[in-house]
């Protein structure tokens, strides 16, 4: 079933065509989306992301395509100190172990 959403968004996109011959294909199911936030998230990535995530010159609303873990990956500084890491779906799993691993040294120990 289309949602009235999806057939408003299938007439703007094709308004948007007029006469020209195009194409729209949903990829959603395509990544996944995993958010890495806190003043350390500049840090973890820079462990295996080899793009310069210097607020010079990667700002804030910025994407690009990149690899993280050896995997590649949109990543999108969505803050100051805050990211969203797109891998694709079959890649989600390694890449959820590889940022836990990374993370492992700035976790808080637990007060006893």
């Amino acid at each position: 079933a289309t949602s009235p959403e999806n057939t408003e968004l299938a007439g703007a996109l094709a308004a948007a065509l007029g006469d020209e011959p195009g194409q729209v294909v949903g990829l959603s199911a395509n990544r996944s989306v995993l958010e890495l936030e806190g003043p350390d998230a500049p840090l973890v990535l820079r462990k295996s992301c080899p793009t310069d995530l210097h607020p010079r010159a990667f700002g804030v609303n910025q994407a690009i395509t990149t690899s993280l873990a050896n995997i590649p990956v949109l990543l999108w500084r969505t803050g100051e100190t805050s990211w969203r890491i797109f891998p694709r779906a079959s890649f989600t799993e390694h890449t959820v172990h590889w940022l836990i691993d990374a993370m492992a040294e700035f976790a808080v120990p637990p007060v006893a």
